[in-house]
């Protein structure tokens, strides 16, 4: 496989690979949140690789956080909420990559 320079370094972690680099540069995800829950988000899905990423803005912010994260902040909150979401799918598209190898 030719792999970005970039993400040589998740390929040699066991759980991610090359199957599973593969599958994040093959993604597609869809941010919606506040714009700066987007960029957040969408931030962390560009770092792991994810090939292309949709923007939705809902200025009223819809994110949910994790349960029992509360945080008084709203930036701290937005943050906390696009940050967990792009873990989430992240995983989810390493654990189908698994699945389907």
């Amino acid at each position: 496989m030719n792999v970005d320079p970039r993400f040589l370094r998740q390929v040699i972690v066991p759980h991610v690979g090359e199957d599973g680099q593969r599958a994040l540069t093959n993604a597609r995800a869809c941010v919606r949140g506040t714009a700066f829950s987007n960029e957040v988000e969408a931030r962390y899905l560009e770092a792991a690789g994810v090939g292309l990423i949709e923007s939705d803005v809902d200025e009223e912010g819809s994110g949910e956080l994790p349960s029992g994260l509360e945080l008084a902040h709203p930036i701290t909150r937005a943050f906390a909420s696009a940050s967990h979401a792009a873990v989430k799918f992240i995983a989810s598209t390493l654990k189908e990559a698994r699945r389907s190898t």
